[in-house]
């Protein structure tokens, strides 16, 4: 496991109060850099507040687009999971149908429900595709196709019966697709960029002569990225996505358990 991906797993208030700290050290790092310029010396004045208001301007736009995106790819997670736990559960009914004496497709169903609870969900700390589950589901495809060949179904019903397994493995690869996003870690390394930026920035110019006024000023700004940096790594971790992309397989293997 990553430290990042352990990072997230911490309890949200640790997460705040770390992301809060290394924010305040890092503008209080920019600000006694320059603990020797001359407050009454306001020529920069200009630049600063057009600088200041730019960057600040950059931080909420990537700030709110990166919370926005962290909780569409959760919930597509979420969707996802859901979806392929329905055309798996329409499988099992369609055998207990056309082949209630089998049993063989509803053990590999639910070999295939627990492996991607134990493999895919994230229960060992990451969401990331599994060979396992892909072997599992492999071997559901194989049991589907004999149980076929075997029970002389006519052309009518084993369409239907492979035509659902079908709708499955784009279902699994729907959500696999999800898990493999990439899209993501750009957008948070982009935010943490401009949260540096923006801190620094602040830091840097003195903005008046009252350095008080200043550090409250920045202590505020601080706390917001801090509480933005952490709803996205919240809404990203493990912890957060898990259970409900882990409810619908558990029903799953409880119902091709009981067949």
């Amino acid at each position: 496991m990553s430290f990042i991906e352990s990072f997230s797993e911490w309890r949200s208030p640790w997460i705040l109060i770390t992301l809060l700290a290394l924010c305040l050290v890092a503008v209080f790092l920019a600000s006694a850099a320059t603990k020797n310029f001359d407050p009454k010396d306001r020529t920069n004045d200009n630049f600063a507040r057009a600088a200041i208001t730019i960057i600040s301007g950059a931080l909420i736009f990537t700030g709110a687009f990166t919370i926005i995106t962290s909780w569409t790819v959760a919930n597509e997670m979420r969707n996802t999971a859901q979806t392929e736990a329905i055309v798996a559960q329409g499988i099992l009914r369609t055998v207990e149908v056309l082949a209630p004496t089998d049993t063989t497709v509803a053990t590999a169903m639910a070999n295939y429900a627990e492996s991607v609870i134990q493999n895919e969900t994230g229960l060992g700390g990451a969401l990331e595709p599994s060979l396992k589950s892909e072997d599992a589901f492999v071997t559901l495809v194989l049991n589907t196709v004999s149980l076929v060949e075997n029970f002389q179904m006519n052309e009518l019903q084993s369409q239907a019966l492979m035509g659902s397994i079908n709708n499955l493995k784009l279902a699994r690869d729907d959500r696999i697709g999800e898990l493999s996003n990439q899209m993501f870690m750009p957008l948070v390394v982009t935010l943490i960029l401009m949260a540096i930026i923006n801190l620094v920035g602040i830091g840097i110019f003195p903005g008046g002569s009252s350095r008080g006024l200043k550090r409250t000023y920045s202590s505020v700004v601080a706390i917001a990225i801090a509480c933005i940096l952490t709803l996205v790594v919240v809404l990203q971790s493990v912890t957060y996505i898990r259970p409900e992309i882990t409810a619908p397989f558990a029903n799953l293997l409880s119902d091709a358990s009981g067949r």
